[in-house]
């Protein structure tokens, strides 16, 4: 059951953006101030929370991929990894600009389902140098 609040959010949305954008410009400093302050506080909360939420991605990606090397069949996942199908892994990580976060190129590659299962397979690490080498990628 919506109350009435919820109900007059919802038919102005407009109105509740734009005061959501004034508070913000009004009291940014404040906000800023208490962020910085709390994740001073709290870099291990934080830095745990990243960190389970980056496998918890790449988990489900390998799920996706099949969780097991295509070509060896090894399905430990501390050596698997994403390999592009045609090369070019590295261009595009570097195109993608992520600032050296994996879990928001990780991110990207979840949206579309179809193009991804296309683009990549999992390899083991041995097996995905190999390919580097015959390939000569870089």
């Amino acid at each position: 059951m919506e109350t009435y609040q919820q109900k007059w959010q919802k038919l102005n949305k407009e109105k509740m953006r734009e005061y959501n954008k004034k508070s913000y410009r009004k009291h940014r400093t404040q906000r800023l101030k208490a962020k910085k302050t709390y994740c001073l506080k709290n870099k291990l909360k934080i830095k745990e929370a990243r960190r389970k939420r980056y496998w918890k991605r790449k988990e489900y990606i390998f799920k996706e991929l099949g969780n097991k090397c295509k070509h060896c069949r090894i399905s430990d996942l501390r050596v698997l990894q994403i390999d592009h199908i045609d090369g070019g892994g590295h261009k595009e990580i570097k195109s993608f600009n992520s600032g050296g976060f994996l879990h928001y190129y990780y991110r990207q590659l979840i949206q579309d389902r179809d193009k991804f299962l296309k683009k990549y397979q999992l390899l083991c690490a041995n097996c995905n140098w190999i390919k580097r080498v015959e390939n000569g990628e870089s």
